[in-house]
């Protein structure tokens, strides 16, 4: 279009540059083998980084996994535990909270379930309110 042009109105604009005009434009044989080819290229690039990538993170888990072995110790003393240890203060409040809240375990408890009445009764009145 021409870019001097200013219409007065629509239909000047309208009968000037057609509406449905086809922007597209077919690529030739060469093009398309080209464009393919370069597809082509970028995938097996891409491919070959992926595996390259993955050889080397499986190398270095393999070389990782046989230095793992166990430190020397110096001496063989016993560590103090819990048991050895007298506890005072908190650890002591803490332990004895422990113990608490494990007996207080409902799944531990030997108490049956309580009665439930299970009938239903829509003219009655409750028995409480007898």
């Amino acid at each position: 279009m021409n870019q001097d042009f200013v219409p007065d109105h629509q239909t000047e604009f309208g009968a000037e540059e057609p509406l449905f005009e086809s922007v597209y434009q077919p690529i030739t044989e060469a093009e398309a083998q080209a464009k393919k080819a370069t597809q082509r290229k970028l995938f097996g690039i891409v491919g070959m980084g992926v595996s390259l990538v993955l050889v080397l993170v499986g190398a270095m888990m393999w070389l990782l996994s046989g230095q793992r072995s166990t430190p020397n110790r110096v001496s063989e003393t016993p560590l103090p535990t819990a048991s050895t240890t007298p506890l005072s203060g908190w650890p002591a409040r803490i332990q004895a909270l422990k113990t608490e809240l494990e007996a207080a375990d409902p799944a531990r408890q030997s108490l049956s379930f309580p009665q439930v009445d299970m009938e239903l009764r829509l003219d009655e009145l409750p028995r409480n309110q007898r």
